[in-house]
């Protein structure tokens, strides 16, 4: 298989995980956005 089926077939079968990193203004210490990190 190629990395494309691959990787459809995860998405299919629900088997990447996001994880959640929220991005926080130094100066502030407020919330300004976020990043997602999907593991497979």
């Amino acid at each position: 298989m190629n990395s494309q089926v691959n990787i459809l077939q995860g998405i299919m079968e629900k088997q990447f995980i996001p994880y959640i990193q929220p991005v926080v203004d130094a100066e502030t210490e407020r919330l300004i956005g976020g990043e997602v990190l999907m593991r497979w």
